[in-house]
């Protein structure tokens, strides 16, 4: 059963989705009280109901689970999630890193993409126009077989280069306690020199292979 469950209020923009989550009953509903008052505070009279009403705070009794409670959350569009961590501190460390393998499991797969990309675009652009452009031949690295060769082989690296990445998404990059610096050289090491490399490789090997089982000409 999921952790957040849809809930049937009010969906306008105009109103503010907050989310308490805390063991506490008597402290969520506290802060649930606080935060009425003070919505309404700044206004008097007609304003004050309009203001009450513009807030839709729900409560939950229990943390989160997992990364997929966390991003079905985030998918009800809460504008505030507050988490009692002073019932138990160690969930605090758990929010942190989930936090942070979300953004990086992000710029990872967004630097392999970039990179992947534009390795894409230097290996097949020579095979095609070098014919063309002479000067291109200095760039044709790959010497595939023949531009039909050459977008065929692009175009099969990308199915299946994209399935393969679906496992790294759900999954998520593992997270590592390091400083700004060294998780973008990480980051910029792996993902993207293997954004860079991965296409030369896999695109050449797929037109070595249709050109050894006679499939372009």
């Amino acid at each position: 059963m999921s952790l957040f469950p849809k809930v049937a209020d009010a969906s306008d923009n105009d109103v503010l989705s907050i989310v308490l989550i805390g063991p506490d009953e008597q402290r969520r509903q506290t802060v649930a009280g606080v935060l009425a008052e003070c919505m309404a505070a700044s206004a008097g009279g007609p304003q004050r109901q309009a203001l009450a009403a513009g807030m839709a705070i729900r409560e939950f009794s229990s943390y989160s689970a997992g990364l997929d409670d966390l991003l079905q959350m985030l998918e009800q569009h809460c504008d505030v999630v507050m988490v009692d961590l002073d019932s138990d501190p160690t969930k605090l460390i758990e929010v942190v890193e989930i936090g942070k393998q979300l953004l990086v499991t992000r710029g990872s797969l967004t630097t392999f993409s970039i990179a992947n990309d534009v390795a894409k675009y230097f290996a097949i652009i020579p095979a095609l126009f070098a014919g063309t452009l002479p000067w291109l031949k200095v760039m044709d690295v790959m010497q595939l077989h023949s531009p039909t060769s050459a977008i065929l082989s692009a175009v099969i690296f990308n199915a299946l280069i994209i399935p393969a990445l679906i496992p790294v998404a759900l999954k998520g990059v593992r997270y590592r306690p390091l400083g700004a610096d060294a998780l973008l050289r990480r980051n910029l090491l792996i993902w993207g020199l293997g954004g860079v490399l991965l296409p030369f490789i896999g695109i050449k090997l797929i037109d070595l292979t249709m050109v050894s089982l006679h499939l372009v000409s």
